[in-house]
């Protein structure tokens, strides 16, 4: 979507020139030539839950108990220029798992409709020009083409100061864990374990920025563990209980975490193997304050799209 219009369907913009935009809109297709066809046109009201082809095996949130974390759901009104980019990959596993190109679609959408935002996307990795540009890398794919060259260009872009949030599988190294994990602070290399269904986060960091009012959440995803990298590099904000034999104690392992690299902040968060993730409102305070904060921003720029689209009752 052109810039031009995605400010036209901006909320703000949306609701203070009304019928104006769907002018802007049309002029813009008449100038440049551009089938209608080949834009999606969504109006922040009419952002509503994705539809999946799966059942849902997760209720609903209530909208007091997201409400008890968020507040007010309002972002602040005076916002700085934010460039945020997307980087996603070929869908692999099963019906909604793993639908990365629906994820940088959806939220493509979603985080163009906040103020002053940028929204960019990738195949993966980032062209030097995006990096140059950019606040925030979002990493949501199985990071194919990773090589020693990708790994030193996203180390130079975290040093001088650039964040990076990796989801679920964004945090995996293929062979190059010794040049990624300082990227990241865990990966997924070689023999790691997982497992789907329930998924109890207990949340460690309860005073930090990103996690500051949660304590314990109910997901329905999938956790990983037995993770490589140098667990004392990291911070960790949430552990789920994960056991390696049957039998065995379970013990707390790292889901989410925090980790510097030079001048730069980067964010890791198993959550999001399955599409239904991305429209709890949960998940979506946890990413949007972990973008704010690896961009040293405001963590409640976002707060005003929580709610839109999402599963809550």
């Amino acid at each position: 979507m052109k810039p031009i219009l995605r400010a036209c369907l901006n909320k703000s913009a949306h609701r203070l020139f009304g019928r104006r935009c769907i002018v802007v809109a049309t002029l813009f297709f008449i100038v440049t030539g551009l089938p209608a066809k080949d834009v999606e046109i969504v109006a922040p009201e009419n952002f509503k839950v994705a539809e999946l082809k799966r059942p849902i095996p997760i209720p609903p949130r209530k909208l007091a108990e997201v409400k008890e974390i968020a507040g007010d759901f309002k972002a602040p009104d005076k916002q700085r220029p934010f460039h945020v980019i997307l980087a996603a990959g070929k869908k692999d596993h099963g019906v909604d798992e793993h639908d990365y190109p629906f994820f940088q679609k959806r939220y493509k959408t979603l985080l163009g409709f906040g103020k002053n935002v940028t929204v960019d996307t990738s195949w993966t990795w980032p062209t030097d020009e995006q990096y140059a540009k950019a606040d925030v890398v979002v990493f949501n794919c199985m990071m194919h083409g990773l090589n020693r060259n990708e790994t030193k260009r996203l180390n130079d872009f975290l040093t001088k100061g650039g964040g990076a949030v990796y989801l679920h599988i964004g945090i995996q190294s293929h062979k190059f864990q010794k040049e990624q994990s300082p990227n990241v602070g865990l990966v997924w290399s070689g023999r790691c374990r997982w497992r789907h269904g329930a998924l109890d986060l207990d949340f460690t960091g309860t005073e930090h920025p990103i996690t500051k009012g949660f304590t314990k959440v109910h997901f329905h995803d999938e956790s990983y563990w037995e993770l490589k990298g140098d667990p004392k590099g990291i911070t960790v904000l949430a552990t789920s209980l994960e056991t390696s034999k049957r039998g065995e104690p379970k013990t707390p392992q790292p889901q989410i975490w925090t980790k510097d690299v030079g001048k730069g902040r980067v964010v890791g968060n198993i959550l999001g193997h399955y599409s239904w993730t991305y429209d709890d409102p949960m998940f979506r305070i946890l990413l949007f304050r972990s973008m704010g904060w690896v961009a040293r921003d405001d963590l409640k720029r976002f707060d005003d799209l929580i709610l839109l689209g999402a599963r809550v009752e």
